[in-house]
């Protein structure tokens, strides 16, 4: 067992500290400048000791002393984590490779936050070198004594996992915190703000956040416009930032109430908001964007299934394009694109190129976010159904006749008609048994196309 994983994170922990005696502006400058400060790379390797020790020593590295991280947290995060990491390859003593380890944590993020981590995803177009250099850019030390070590081989457990888990959603949570102590440290604002300029604030904190617009940042009013135009195409979008400053009252409201704190109550009534409030509702928007963004996702994969008249999960290519002439501001990707992405099967001379419409869906061009170390994209259709088969199954590899009956099942409970699994899946499935072992490995490439 080892968790020296966190390593990988740590080197990029951004703490923003302020003061409760400054005002709004001048938080946000100073939590800018901590955060300048937090950037230089900082080393825990530790020597193989107690893995207890090593995790807890690592957890206050990484998050400050006294962590806070409650063990129910933990406790929650690793019964996520379990039915995944109960059906992937162990080693000789119950540990798991460096590639499922980096599975089990994409998993985790991309099904609860929509959020998938540059590095981790292993369908991604990466190939092996080149994720360890992305990982090398945080942790150089960590990638070549560890993950390129003689000690690799030894795998990771859940406990490095779940550590992995922690870190991340704190780093995640750095990174919107600095972006938004940015937007504000632009803006002059007294120690507190009124309700406009504070829904004003976050609207130009989600415009960047959203946008991939990089170099020197501009005015909030510039971000403010850029956050229009996104929410130009989704009206549901410009909804979001007014929906959670409304439930932050609301819960404040709640508080007051239950209260006998003369100056919380005066708070309250005067609809102030500090830079506190605007992390809580920033954090908020950031852990809720994907399950919101998934509703678009579901609206582009029932038009284009509209136009999947054979049932095959494919579109022809000349249908794709015709939506955009038709004004439809999605579907305008060029097909080398959709090619690179893995979204185009050209096996058919007859039908000739057609769109895969699940891997066209979590293609990157349809991600809200894209941050340079993690993105808000759509999930996969096919997650659902992974997760039953991996929950049914509880082991790395299943036989085909298994699968068949299981998924049969999961397509029976959503639908009163009678459906079977065409003989050509059948055959498809077959055709990838592992011949060793008559199984088919459910985490394996070929499976998962």
């Amino acid at each position: 067992m080892r968790c020296n994983i966190l390593a990988i994170f740590i080197t990029i922990s951004l703490t923003v500290r302020s003061g409760a005696d400054r005002g709004i502006a001048s938080k946000s400058r100073e939590a800018a400048a901590v955060s300048e400060q937090r950037r230089q790379p900082t080393s825990i390797f530790m020597s193989p000791t107690d893995p207890h020790q090593q995790l807890r020593v690592a957890l206050e590295e990484a998050l400050g002393g006294g962590h806070g991280v409650p063990e129910e947290q933990m406790r929650s995060i690793q019964e996520q984590l379990w039915p995944t990491w109960k059906s992937l390859p162990k080693t000789s003593n119950g540990n798991v490779d460096r590639p499922s380890l980096c599975h089990v944590v994409h998993r985790f993020f991309k099904q609860t936050y929509g959020i998938i981590i540059a590095g981790l995803d292993p369908h991604a177009a990466y190939k092996n070198e080149e994720e360890l250099e992305l990982l090398a850019v945080f942790a150089p030390d960590y990638v070549h004594t560890v993950l390129r070590g003689e000690t690799a081989s030894e795998g990771f457990s859940i406990e490095d996992g779940v550590a992995m888990v922690v870190v991340i959603e704190h780093l995640i949570a750095e990174s919107v915190h600095e972006l938004l102590t940015d937007i504000i440290s632009r803006h002059s604002a007294k120690e507190e703000v009124g309700r406009e300029t504070f829904i004003q604030l976050l609207e130009a904190w989600l415009g960047r956040w959203m946008s991939i617009v990089t170099g020197v940042p501009g005015s909030v009013r510039d971000d403010q416009e850029i956050f229009r135009q996104l929410a130009a195409d989704r009206p549901s979008l410009a909804q979001i930032v007014p929906g959670r400053v409304k439930t932050l009252e609301y819960f404040r409201d709640s508080d007051v109430r239950h209260s006998r704190d003369a100056r919380a109550g005066r708070h309250a009534m005067q609809r102030s908001f500090s830079l506190e409030d605007a992390k809580i509702v920033s954090l908020d928007i950031a852990k809720q964007l994907g399950p919101y963004w998934q509703s678009e996702c579901q609206k582009m994969s029932d038009k284009l299934a509209k136009w999947d008249t054979g049932n095959t999960g494919r579109v022809p290519i000349s249908k794709f394009y015709q939506a955009a002439l038709a004004g439809e501001w999605r579907f305008t990707e060029s097909l080398p694109y959709l090619e690179q992405q893995g979204a185009v099967d050209n096996s058919s001379s007859w039908h000739g190129p057609r769109v895969i419409i699940a891997n066209y869906i979590e293609a990157r061009s349809n991600c809200v976010v894209m941050q340079q170390h993690y993105s808000v994209c759509c999930q996969s259709q096919c997650e659902g159904y992974l997760d039953a088969l991996e929950e049914a199954v509880g082991d790395p590899s299943a036989t085909p006749e298994l699968l068949l009956v299981l998924v049969g099942d999961l397509l029976s409970a959503e639908t009163d008609d009678e459906l079977e699994l065409s003989a050509t899946l059948r055959a498809q499935l077959r055709s990838i048994v592992d011949v060793r072992t008559g199984k088919v490995w459910l985490h394996g490439r070929l499976f998962a196309q």
